[in-house]
C-alpha cells in the first residue's frame, strides 16, 4: 500500500523505485547478508522517499539548483519519510533505509550525519543504488549520464559518500548493473 502511495502516477519515480530495491537486492544478496535480511531490504528499498509525497511539486520538480531554503525542505523528506513509516510500525529494516539513506559514510550526511558502520548496512546500500539510478537518470535539473560516467562518480565518492566495500562490489557486479539500466539517452558524459 505504501509503495503504491510514494509511486503515485508518476511513471519515471516508479520505475526508479522498482530498480532501487531490484539494485538492492542484488547488492544484498552478493554481501553475503542473510536471506531474510535480503529479502527485507528487496521489499522496503523503494520506500526510501516515501517522505518525499510530503515535498511540494515546485521543489521535487524544479529545473535548476535549489536554493537554500529549498535545500531544507529537501531534506525534511527523511525525517517525514521517518515518522510516516513509524505510524505504519513497520520492520525497522524499512525505518533504517529511509532515516539512513543519505547519511554518508564520512559522517557529512543528514538527518543524523552518522558515519561508517553506524549507518545500518541496508541503509548503506541503498544509498548508494539510489545515487547510481539518479546518475544514469534524467532528472528535471540534469541529463542522464552513462554508465561511464555514473561509474567514475561512484567510485570517486569510495570513503566519502559511500562505504569503500560496497563500491567495490558494485564495481565486481558492473556487468549486472551495466545491464540492469535502460540505456540513458545521453547528450554528454
Amino acid at each position: 500500500m505504501l509503495e503504491r502511495l510514494h509511486e503515485n502516477d508518476d511513471a519515471v519515480t516508479g520505475s526508479h523505485v522498482q530498480r532501487v530495491a531490484d539494485y538492492s537486492r542484488l547488492m544484498a544478496e552478493h554481501v553475503g547478508l542473510d536471506k531474510q535480511l535480503v529479502e527485507d531490504i528487496h521489499q522496503f528499498a523503494s520506500l526510501h522517499d516515501i517522505g518525499k509525497i510530503s515535498t511540494p511539486d515546485a521543489i521535487l520538480g524544479k529545473p535548476g539548483k535549489l536554493d537554500a531554503q529549498e535545500w531544507e525542505v529537501m531534506k525534511q523528506h527523511v525525517d517525514n519519510g521517518y515518522q510516516l513509516l513509524r505510524e505504519f510500525e513497520l520492520s525497522p529494516v524499512a525505518e533504517n533505509i529511509v532515516r539512513g539513506h543519505h547519511e554518508r559514510w564520512d559522517g557529512q550526511g543528514y538527518p543524523q550525519k552518522i558515519a561508517g558502520e553506524e549507518i545500518p548496512i541496508e541503509a548503506r546500500i541503498v544509498s548508494l543504488v539510489d545515487c547510481f539510478d539518479a546518475l544514469m537518470s534524467e532528472r528535471p535539473y540534469k541529463p542522464a549520464f552513462s554508465f561511464e560516467k555514473s561509474k567514475e562518480i561512484i567510485n570517486d565518492l569510495s570513503g566519502k559518500a559511500f562505504d569503500p566495500y560496497l563500491v567495490k562490489m558494485f564495481n565486481f557486479l558492473e556487468a549486472d548493473f551495466r545491464n540492469s539500466h535502460p540505456s540513458p539517452k545521453t547528450k554528454s558524459g
